[in-house]
């Protein structure tokens, strides 16, 4: 539903801007990121020009196309005016911008059943949690990326092979028999939490923003009623122009769409397509001061911090701990493999 309106935003959006009528076609899924890449690189080995004009995916792959020279610099550029919005922490120039003010791979935890003994990462361990556990699918880079902030709950480096395969091997032995199941299917996840067959389940923190108004009970570990004290995994999207895009000069028109006011903070009025629940899973809070203007009024109201109740402030935002993205993409693969040995899969 939200590809939906986004289709319709960007229209809106080219049509204020330049007063033309375009398309756009926009694929979304959870499934396939690295697949995105994939087909990038297989373009390009092929002699063909990239298969995508702008590139819409997590900061590890953005950093993988820094690294291997398929990201074009475009940044600074007249096409795209509200860079000018933008926190320069948010900006990762002249390659891309962060279109979000954060993405948290956590879980949503039922606070019905789930209380204060849920307080780091090693609780998943619990045994009143289990098989009441979802976990990333292993392709999945939540998945990466949790396991790194697990390696640090344990005191262990990540980047020491070692030390990772004793994290590994506590997490196969304590975690992995409380997982009901490997999952990110984000409808799957609605329906095991929903139903309470599920109390904590791994995806990204947009799961638990959206229950704010509708399931306040799930809520995200990282604003649990009390005290979480494990690090969080920030994992946020940026937009980057592939080498040899075939539009270059509409995608950035597209990019300059993605970090607009318009895009940002959507009029649920206007694209009905968005559910309340739906809005607020989708948005991920303000990349400057000038975004707060336009908050809708409904956002304001849900508690005194405003949009705060639900997403970081900017400030917070720039807290998280840094990961080095191009070590775990390189080294996930190997991390994977020696988990499925270990739990059999």
């Amino acid at each position: 539903m939200a590809d939906t309106a986004f289709v319709k935003e960007f229209k809106d959006y080219v049509a204020l801007m330049y007063d033309v009528d375009v398309d756009i076609d926009i694929l979304g899924t959870q499934e396939a990121k690295g697949g995105f890449m994939f087909q990038l690189y297989s373009a390009y080995s092929a002699g063909l020009k990239a298969p995508y004009d702008v590139m819409h995916l997590e900061q590890n792959f953005f950093e993988e196309g820094v690294a291997k020279n398929i990201a074009t610099p475009f940044l600074p550029s007249p096409l795209v005016p509200n860079m000018m919005m933008v926190d320069p922490y948010f900006l990762n120039l002249p390659y891309g911008i962060q279109f979000q003010n954060h993405a948290l791979a956590n879980f949503t935890v039922n606070t019905k059943y789930v209380g204060s003994w849920f307080n780091s990462w090693r609780a998943l361990a619990d045994s009143r949690l289990r098989e009441k556990i979802t976990l990333w699918v292993f392709e999945d880079n939540g998945f990466w990326g949790w396991l790194t902030v697990m390696a640090q709950d344990l005191g262990k480096n990540y980047k020491n092979p070692d030390e990772m395969k004793e994290v590994l091997k506590w997490v196969a032995e304590n975690i992995h028999p409380n997982v009901l199941k490997y999952t990110s299917d984000e409808a799957e996840l609605d329906e095991l939490l929903g139903r309470e067959i599920s109390w904590a389940s791994a995806y990204w923190c947009a799961l638990g923003e959206g229950y704010i108004l509708t399931k306040p009970e799930l809520k995200g570990n990282q604003v649990l009623p009390w005290e979480f004290k494990s690090p969080q995994v920030n994992l946020p999207g940026i937009l980057w122009i592939p080498k040899d895009a075939e539009h270059p000069l509409l995608a950035q028109v597209a990019a300059d769409w993605l970090i607009s006011p318009l895009h940002q903070l959507p009029d649920i009025n206007k694209y009905k397509e968005y559910t309340k629940e739906l809005w607020l899973r989708t948005e991920e809070g303000l990349l400057g001061p000038e975004y707060a203007q336009y908050i809708p009024d409904w956002v304001n109201n849900l508690g005194p911090r405003g949009i705060n109740e639900v997403y970081p402030s900017i400030e917070e935002a720039k807290k998280y701990p840094e990961i080095d993205w191009l070590y775990v993409n390189e080294h996930a693969p190997e991390w994977i493999d020696y988990y499925k040995e270990l739990i059999g899969a």
